[in-house]
């Protein structure tokens, strides 16, 4: 039984993507039966990296969201903790 090895990616379809060159190799037809085994690859500390960058970049910028909010309300006579307890207590009535 001939086998062969490579990498592929799951497409947006579910569907796996063969290289072409393990098609050949094999000798294999459009709709023929093949066996498959997948094994994820783990990450990448480089990729890891990466992907806590970027979550670190989106939580600076909803805290910067947050205090630019806090610093429109600051010059009125307002407080959000208060208008929320205020708002329970109408809802309960």
């Amino acid at each position: 039984m001939k086998t062969a090895g490579y990498i592929g990616r799951i497409l947006p379809d579910g569907h796996l993507s063969i290289a072409p060159n393990v098609v050949r190799e094999l000798g294999l037809r459009p709709n023929e039966q093949v066996q498959v085994v997948l094994i994820p690859i783990s990450k990448t500390a480089e990729k890891q990296a990466a992907e806590e960058a970027e979550r670190a970049r989106k939580r600076h910028e909803a805290w910067q969201a947050v205090m630019e909010l806090r610093e429109s309300f600051a010059g009125m006579n307002f407080s959000l903790t208060d208008e929320i307890v205020k708002m329970r207590e109408e809802e309960d009535v």
